[in-house]
């Protein structure tokens, strides 16, 4: 489906003391905001939505399909973190299907929501792998003291055999 959609965006245009001059208006399409949101295709399972306080999707990216017109589900807590101008929020994955950490932010005067969501996936994947670091470090550190525990051990054993021996040959003498 082909959907035209633009952005207005209106100002009063006064003079210094206040007399209307005019009005300004520019339309834009959603498609000029992807230079903002391309840094964003770095971070791996990260996506960035721009829509309407209503929910009308303007853009989603990175994303493979084209969204613009589509809303955000009514029963989506998208919705009650607009209301409050922002917040965060777990999605169960409106565009995605995967399990998301949603930020909103509402934008002054505007009737814009910005929305940036990492993938659960994405987002513990730095920790799975300090975990992982972490229990094989811990598991070698279990070894070597271990392995150390046992030197000491035989350690001592020699050490009291010989002195059984030493003590023996004094007895002897």
């Amino acid at each position: 489906r082909r959907v035209l959609f633009r952005s207005f965006f209106t100002r009063r245009i006064e003079t210094k003391a206040g007399e209307f001059l005019g009005v300004l208006t520019i339309g834009t399409h959603p498609r000029h905001f992807l230079d903002a949101y391309s840094s964003i295709s770095s971070i791996n399972g990260a996506a960035a939505v721009l829509a309407r306080t209503d929910g009308v999707v303007y853009l989603r990216y990175p994303d493979s399909v084209e969204r613009i017109g589509d809303r955000m589900p009514a029963n989506s807590d998208w919705h009650k973190e607009v209301a409050k101008g922002g917040g965060a929020y777990r999605s169960s994955g409106v565009f995605s299907g995967e399990a998301r950490q949603t930020a909103v932010k509402v934008l002054a005067n505007y009737p814009i929501v910005v929305s940036v969501a990492i993938s659960e996936s994405a987002a513990l994947a730095v920790w799975r792998e300090r975990a992982k670091v972490t229990i094989v470090g811990g598991l070698a550190l279990a070894c070597v003291m271990f392995w150390l525990l046992r030197q000491l051990y035989k350690n001592f054993q020699k050490t009291a055999e010989s002195e059984g021996k030493l003590d023996a040959a004094v007895a002897h003498m």
